[in-house]
């Protein structure tokens, strides 16, 4: 049986690691969110100069602390069991992309109207069934075949890091909107440019 992403999130909340263990105030909240509008940002500056493989990494890497962060608000700063790092889905790139594959996000996307239903199912499924990961590797890696190079600016099209980068700042905006005032600052700038990737 398939776990939801609210299954896995609650079942990370429980545990804690040595690199991961939540956040101790507001403050270092505010830091991680600074940290992922730049790895936006960066995405954004790269898509609009044509960059589409290495925008497509970064959102892909932003999807992955937009996870982490979810999960480490939860986690807060409390005792909880200590689990070694490879016992911790929170460095697993595929439970990164599980918690990212929210059911009801992907239901009530506003991208839908832009880029349409199925592109949507197509990107849910690709979290959902670990291709993301396979996705994230041709972004940026380059392979060599018998039946010759795989280069990443062949494979990923603009439209892949188009719609991705607007779910991403979608995913933020939903995830962190309402959490503080800072959460509010960054989610408002970052939804700002979502009309430039219309």
């Amino acid at each position: 049986m398939k776990k939801s992403s609210y299954w896995i999130i609650n079942e990370l909340t429980e545990i804690s690691s040595e690199k991961l263990k939540g956040f101790k105030d507001q403050n270092e909240f505010a830091e991680t969110l600074k940290h992922i509008e730049n790895l936006i940002e960066n995405s954004f500056l790269l898509f609009r100069n044509k960059f589409f493989s290495q925008s497509l990494f970064l959102t892909i890497t932003a999807f992955e602390e937009i996870s982490k962060t979810e999960v480490c608000i939860f986690r807060g700063f409390s005792e909880k069991p200590n689990v070694k790092r490879s016992k911790d889905g929170l460095f697993n790139h595929k439970t990164k992309h599980l918690i990212a594959s929210n059911e009801i996000f992907f239901k009530y996307t506003k991208a839908e109207k832009l880029f349409g239903k199925e592109k949507i199912l197509e990107i849910q499924k690709k979290l959902e069934n670990g291709n993301f990961i396979k996705l994230r590797e041709e972004s940026l890696y380059f392979e060599s075949t018998k039946n010759g190079v795989k280069l990443p600016n062949k494979i990923i099209t603009e439209l892949d890091s188009r719609l991705t980068l607007f779910l991403c700042i979608e995913l933020f905006e939903d995830r962190f909107l309402g959490l503080s005032k800072d959460a509010d600052l960054i989610s408002n700038r970052m939804t700002r440019k979502l009309d430039t990737l219309m």
